[in-house]
């Protein structure tokens, strides 16, 4: 069996030498001083159920997709970025109308306790991890492990709305960051600028 470490769709697979990392409250088999973040990064979406002719959960992880097998509901969220310890097994996952359509399995060994949801409302220009508008999930995962803090998920949104127009360059860009993150990390988040609760009239 491959394991690996990814970090929520653009990596290298790591080997299971590598010594583990304290980020935080989490311990994870990754060391900035030997890798790029960018090659740890795993996306996960849901494509519909296989009776349908869909493909189920699946992660992408660098330029490889993988058939994700796990039943933690923490996971089992479309459309988001998550840093774990990962397996690739020796199942292969055939969906769709083509017989073609396989897919090698993978599972989630990292074990999420308890966590929180936690949120960075993105600036014009004042964001710590890049100070442009073409901030993307690498930028905010490189950052936050250059800060020795990792989340289970992270997450981009953007918020639908007339909410008037501001040009200053701390005003928000109706765009935030969603994370979930070990509770005893929560402190040190809170300290960067996450917050607990979004704007009043945003919604989750």
């Amino acid at each position: 069996m491959k394991k690996a470490f990814i970090l929520l769709a653009f990596p290298i697979l790591l080997s299971a030498c590598l010594d583990s990392v304290q980020f935080g409250g989490r311990r994870l088999s990754f060391s900035l001083d030997s890798q790029n973040i960018g090659d740890h990064l795993g996306y996960i979406r849901y494509e519909g159920e296989r009776a349908a002719d869909g493909c189920e959960w699946l992660m992408t992880v660098g330029e490889e997709t993988y058939h994700l097998e796990t039943k933690n509901a923490l996971w089992l969220q479309s459309e988001q970025y998550v840093l774990v310890d990962y397996t690739i097994t020796p199942d292969e996952f055939q969906c769709g109308l083509n017989p073609d359509n396989v897919f090698e399995t993978l599972t989630i060994d990292t074990e999420a306790g308890n966590y929180t949801t936690l949120y960075y409302v993105e600036t014009q220009c004042s964001n710590p991890w890049n100070p442009t508008l073409d901030d993307t999930a690498l930028a905010v995962a490189e950052w936050l492990v250059a800060q020795e803090l990792a989340p289970y998920t992270l997450q981009l949104h953007t918020v639908e709305g007339d909410f008037g127009t501001c040009a200053s360059c701390d005003c928000p860009t109706m765009r935030y960051v969603q994370v979930q993150v070990a509770n005893g990390d929560t402190a040190d988040f809170l300290e960067l600028g996450f917050v607990d609760a979004l704007p009043e009239g945003w919604d989750e």
